[in-house]
């Protein structure tokens, strides 16, 4: 296999507009979510995996919402010790 058979070109701007069509993953930083909205949830909706990276779970946590996964600092994760 060549280097140009493997890439595959991406657009993430075509993600930011509805209708979201193709599958894709979304992955939470710590940051203000209500300040994104209502981009936040159409993507929270429509993404096959959520993942919360550091203080993203913590966001996630106040909004009660629950990712598919957790990764990152232990100490930065509220609640989410025993449940992921």
């Amino acid at each position: 296999m060549t280097k140009e058979s493997l890439s595959k070109e991406w657009f993430p701007e075509n993600l930011l507009v509805p209708p979201l069509l193709q599958p894709h993953s979304l992955i939470l930083l710590n940051s203000p979510l209500q300040q994104l909205e209502p981009l936040f949830s159409l993507h929270w909706k429509r993404s096959s995996l959520k993942v919360a990276a550091d203080g993203g779970a913590n966001c996630l946590y106040d909004l009660c919402l629950v990712p598919d996964v957790v990764v990152g600092i232990t100490q930065s994760k509220k609640g989410y010790e025993e449940d992921n």
